[in-house]
């Protein structure tokens, strides 16, 4: 719909998971930070008259959130001058370091709410000259690609002072959800074909779960000869570098936990067309790949059962991950376990010296800590690893939720993790059992062959099945060898209806690991008149 020059859209998946996964509150903070130090030192009126160009060039930077009559959100685009117009334009003294260089981690992005805008600039000065250009751009409205388009596109214009940005052919509303029905049908239900059978749940370690969660992140700068031995590794194994880390997040869980098959997460730009990667938009989705491995594998047998899999993923495209998610809770699809990736991996490959302002550009090693909420049913996972690499260094952080850095720290994790890369580069014929990770003490009181992938804990077991407060006792097992899930027995204080109970169980067991809704449920009331 157009109208004054302002257009309105339906939002692609991409956006709707987003705002699915994001409070009101945090909407504002999810931030793409785009860090330019200006080449040729520009005039403030110059690096003005740029960002103007890419807001009349690219639809997503002109755009805020709008409330749509049926209910929900749409993308409202401006008209260049309107945006233009409202920029969020501002001008600070550029931060210098004790070497009077300046400092590009010393500048932080401001909160952009997406109802308001998708953008906000800010230029930092020295000498009345622009040194740093920073763009904070919406998430709701750009990703990963957009964000080193943006970096691309800003550092040539600003490098000539008589270029113009060109506004690219494909825009934001090309990408409209309503434009995308059909693919998207026959995508989602392609992902669920895949899904339909993998493992649900790979349990690092048992136990409750808060709903403000800390987190232990590690930071490691690679060292140079492992940096130049990485592309070496890559083609001898004959997997992207991408696919070699992967494998290595892979090989670490697998010797952690005992679990050779596995559902990890990633991030899928689904741009499949040269014309796509010249777009600003958000069409980053959450994808899932199922890996299916064996005990008897080797190294490179299992990098190459991750490259695989994770082409067929992204040959899949553009689908709903609501909906897929939605989908992979429901019995009799969830089996009885919430469903939880074993780990997340994201890769970004930086374009001309693209450098993000929070990676270390001291210490080759840093520790620190988060805090995030909960939120289960978006399908996160409690081991993620960040890789950014630059030409000639590579940046790796790992995070653990707490199930897994009470078991091992973040720091000792992100150690095997290089451990393991190392030996996929030098050894891609050693077996997996023999890849140089300890594993977690504490697995062989967990019971395997559950029909989900998913080992269960007797006590956390035995916890739930106790926790409604009608269930004075209960026992569970599994039969006949797992083939039918869990069958529970529990006695009550009252008449309880048992889909009543099952759903409780349900609900409670989205926040904690190592147990299993039953498939099977037996109830007895209990008669507390009757005399002992």
């Amino acid at each position: 719909m157009t109208q004054f020059g302002q257009q309105v859209f339906a939002l692609n998946p991409a956006q709707l998971r987003a705002l699915k996964n994001w409070t009101p509150s945090e909407r504002p903070h999810k931030i793409l930070p785009v860090l330019l130090p200006t080449p040729g030192n520009p005039s403030v009126g110059r690096v003005r008259d740029v960002v103007g160009q890419l807001i009349g060039a690219h639809q997503a930077l002109r755009s805020r959130l709008v409330a749509a009559d049926t209910g929900g959100w749409q993308q409202l685009v401006l008209s260049p001058q309107e945006a233009v117009e409202g920029l969020d334009f501002a001008v600070h003294d550029a931060p210098i370091d004790s070497d009077g260089a300046v400092d590009v981690l010393g500048v932080r992005h401001d909160a952009v709410d997406p109802e308001e805008r998708a953008l906000a600039c800010r230029v930092y000065t020295s000498g009345e000259r622009v040194r740093l250009v920073l763009l904070s751009v919406s998430h709701l409205f750009a990703d990963g690609v957009s964000q080193q388009l943006l970096y691309r596109t800003l550092d040539t214009a600003l490098s000539d002072p008589a270029a113009q940005v060109a506004p690219p052919a494909t825009q934001a509303a090309d990408f409209a959800g309503d434009l995308m029905t059909a693919a998207m049908r026959s995508n989602t239900d392609a992902w669920k074909n895949l899904l339909r059978s993998a493992p649900r749940a790979c349990v690092f370690t048992t136990g409750p779960r808060d709903p403000q969660e800390e987190i232990h992140a590690a930071q490691l700068t690679l060292p140079k000869d492992l940096v130049s031995e990485l592309p070496r590794g890559s083609r001898a194994l004959g997997v992207s570098p991408y696919a070699l880390w992967a494998t290595a997040m892979n090989l670490l869980v697998s010797r952690c936990t005992g679990a050779d098959s596995m559902v990890f997460k990633t991030q899928m730009a689904n741009r499949t067309r040269p014309a796509e990667f010249e777009a600003v938009a958000q069409l980053a989705q959450a994808a899932f790949i199922p890996v299916i491995g064996d005990r008897s594998d080797t190294v490179k047998g299992r990098a190459a059962t991750v490259f695989e899999a994770g082409l067929q993923g992204q040959g899949i495209g553009m689908h709903d991950t609501v909906e897929l998610l939605d989908w992979l809770d429901h019995e009799p699809v969830r089996r009885g376990v919430a469903f939880r990736p074993a780990f997340e991996i994201n890769y970004a490959a930086s374009i001309r010296g693209a450098r993000l302002p929070q990676l270390s550009r001291g210490s080759p090693r840093q520790e620190f800590r988060e805090s995030q909420r909960a939120d289960p049913q978006a399908a996160g996972a409690d081991l993620a690893l960040a890789v950014w690499q630059e030409p000639g260094t590579t940046v790796v952080t790992l995070r653990a939720k707490r199930p897994v850095w009470r078991a091992r720290s973040a720091v000792r994790l992100l150690d095997e993790l290089i451990a393991t890369v190392e030996a996929i580069c030098r050894e891609p014929d050693l077996k997996v059992v023999d890849v140089p990770v300890t594993p977690f003490q504490g697995r062989e009181r967990l019971l395997g062959s559950h029909p989900s992938g998913a080992p269960i804990d007797r006590d956390q077991m035995s916890r739930l099945l106790l926790a409604h407060p009608h269930v004075r006792s209960a026992g569970f097992g599994l039969y006949p060898c797992g083939a039918t899930g869990v069958h529970a027995t529990v006695i009550a204080g009252r008449p309880t209806d048992p889909a009543e109970l099952l759903r409780a169980y349900t609900e409670r067991q989205r926040w904690t690991d190592g147990t299993v809704v039953p498939a099977e449920l037996e109830i007895s009331v209990l008669d507390e008149g009757a005399s002992g």
